[in-house]
């Protein structure tokens, strides 16, 4: 037995399977995780001063698939 296969709960960001029972073609990306790594870009692109208290607002417009490359632009919208 694994532990994969010992879990109480599974979802559309940590199992295939139940991804593609839902209609999608794989697990997705839970958005913080974009998130997450976008905010790490944020020191070298303006200095450290970017980690300072703050906000950071982010829009999920679409999923991201398993093997999928993010790619930031530098465009927002307030």
């Amino acid at each position: 037995m694994t532990a994969a296969s010992t879990r109480l709960n599974t979802t559309l960001h940590d199992d295939d399977a139940h991804a593609r029972s839902q209609g999608l073609p794989g697990i997705i990306a839970d958005g913080m995780l974009s998130t997450n790594w976008l905010l790490s870009l944020l020191p070298g692109a303006f200095g450290e001063g970017a980690l300072a208290p703050g906000g950071l607002r982010t829009c999920y417009v679409a999923p991201v698939f398993g093997e999928a490359v993010i790619t930031p632009s530098p465009g927002w919208r307030a």
